[in-house]
């Protein structure tokens, strides 16, 4: 283990050392270069072509590179750590003098490239010059260099073979390293594949159209910034963000995800193959999205296409992709054992149904009436509709909660009104919508919200989070090595989602972290229901007693 650990040291102090020199060669020597004030890189991203854009982030994609190797490396070994014949192994490996010889001959190529490259302009003003050619094949330096650092830091054939069955996690960690390295290079990949997505999505916009037998198409004579697309009587501006790329990378990363944790029961590659097929389908919601979007602004309501359909469609087509690939997975083609039939037992996936078609039913409800809740009775029966359906699995339960739950949940509330401040200009605007009903009918309204907030919200939250992701998160977590931490981690991770899903992060986490550790106290789910419906009971009457209903 100690070789091993002194030649890696060693390796890492050489190549420590080459990457100090040409970063101080990049931003020190090579800061601006040219006949412009700008950055050099700055001038070949405005400017160049598709594979001088590449050249200017060449170094980024090399870092991002690198730095996904050694994450994959920190997690091989704290896997490996106890296992003695695994640093055997790796102190026989013959260390190669010839790779060393290899990385100083390719960093002084850079290096010698960083001297000779010094005018943006004539780069791009002269695309075939031999100048120009050899920039542009200059990424192929770069991907030696970093194929032979990473070879000298760890072997590579063993490395490949480490993590030949890990495709999901090498995957993840790219991504993390992509999202944590770079902010400019992220904005250069959403721009660059939502400018590639742009026109297809409003050609297939218009195919929709027409196979409705409706003549919606770009309109030339309201182009500003971007295309306009629709009709003369209603029309919408499609910027890059409406091309779907941000749906279509949340569905990649859930469902890469997601195989990930279930590696154990999917047939991996195969199920991989459901990650594409659901990025088209998303890709195709998303134009049958904005279809529908110019439909309702053009025959019904401009206002609601605008304030409704638009700000809640993207989340329907992400639910929708996300269940139906999930139901798929569940399909005997994906699963390495098929799945013995019977009815659904508690702790299974009937837990989420509830929160689920809440949120799916509250969505379409705002599509319709995105001012205020008008719709809210009708999430409220539908959710109870589903707890009734499954209610034999969530009789059990039913058991008798303890006083430290309700003395938990009076505590959330406290905490709740601390953190989030009363806004007046919303409780102004919420009682003047309530006051355009009919008394009774917004006394009923009322009554639903009550039931709503106190009863069946908190049910179908914790049947969710309490009951089916904190419990599903710490056995994992077990299975994983990670036993001692695997209550904090899965408890901790469930109040930060919880609170993302609420309207206020901090509170919601909050909220969410003192629920958690209600269910803990006994490991009973009645615990965090119980702390919960207390917290919103309080809450539904210090809004009516004091008339702050901004909390609502």
């Amino acid at each position: 283990m100690f070789t091993f650990l002194k030649k890696t040291a060693l390796v890492c102090t050489l190549v420590l050392l080459e990457l100090l020199i040409l970063w101080y060669f990049k931003h020190i020597v090579n800061y601006r270069l040219g006949s412009s004030s700008l950055l050099f890189n700055d001038i070949l991203r405005q400017h160049g072509d598709y594979q001088i854009m590449l050249v200017s982030n060449i170094h980024r994609i090399f870092s991002i590179g690198l730095l996904s190797y050694f994450l994959m490396l920190i997690i091989i070994l704290s896997k490996e750590i106890g296992k003695l014949e695994f640093f055997t192994k790796l102190n026989k490996y013959k260390f190669n003098f010839s790779l060393i010889l290899k990385n100083i001959f390719y960093f002084f190529i850079l290096l010698i490239l960083f001297f000779i490259f010094n005018n943006p302009e004539y780069l791009i003003e002269n695309p075939y010059s031999w100048q120009s050619l050899v920039f542009k094949l200059s990424p192929i330096i770069w991907i030696l260099y970093l194929h032979n650092i990473c070879n000298m830091i760890f072997p590579i054939n063993i490395f490949i073979k480490i993590v030949s069955g890990n495709i999901i996690l090498l995957y993840i960690v790219s991504i993390i390293s992509l999202l944590f390295f770079s902010n400019d290079l992220m904005n250069f990949l959403a721009n660059f594949w939502s400018s590639m997505l742009l026109i297809p999505t409003i050609k297939l916009a218009s195919g929709f159209s027409y196979l409705f037998d409706l003549n919606y198409k770009l309109l030339p004579e309201f182009f500003g910034s971007f295309p306009a697309f629709g009709t003369s009587k209603f029309y919408v501006e499609i910027t890059p963000a409406c091309s779907g790329y941000e749906g279509m990378s949340l569905i990649v990363l859930l469902l890469g995800g997601y195989c990930f944790i279930q590696k154990k029961v999917l047939k991996l590659p195969k199920a991989l193959l459901i990650i594409p097929i659901a990025g088209i389908m998303m890709f195709v919601l998303n134009g049958f999205r904005i279809f529908v979007l110019v439909a309702i602004g053009h025959y019904w309501s401009p206002q609601l296409a605008i304030d409704g359909f638009h700000s809640v469609a993207g989340w329907l087509n992400l639910l929708v992709t996300f269940i139906l690939a999930l139901l798929a997975l569940n399909l005997p083609f994906f699963q390495k054992e098929a799945k013995p039939k019977r009815p659904i037992e508690f702790g299974d996936t009937a837990l989420l149904i509830p929160l689920m078609t809440l949120i799916i039913v509250s969505l379409l409800t705002k599509a319709v009436n995105p001012n205020f809740a008008w719709f809210y009775p009708v999430n409220i029966v539908i959710a109870t509709w589903t707890l009734y359906f499954f209610l034999k699995p969530f009789q059990l339960f039913l058991t008798r909660p303890s006083g430290l739950s309700v003395a938990i949940g009076v505590v959330v509330f406290l905490l709740w009104t601390i953190l989030i401040p009363e806004n007046l200009t919303q409780s102004a605007h919420f009682i003047a919508e309530l006051n355009t009903a009919p008394l009774w009918l917004s006394l009923l309204w009322l009554l639903f919200r009550v039931l709503g907030a106190a009863v069946v919200i908190p049910i179908a939250e914790e049947f969710a989070f309490r009951g089916y992701l904190q419990p599903h998160l710490q056995n994992w977590f077990g299975r994983k090595g990670f036993k001692s931490a695997s209550v904090i981690a899965s408890l901790g991770i469930t109040a930060l989602l919880f609170g993302y899903v609420h309207s206020n992060m901090l509170a919601g986490s909050v909220a969410g972290l003192f629920f958690g550790l209600a269910y803990l106290q006994r490991r009973q789910l009645i615990d965090a229901v119980m702390a919960h419906a207390v917290t919103n009971a309080l809450l539904a009457a210090y809004v009516m007693g004091f008339g702050y209903w901004s909390y609502w």
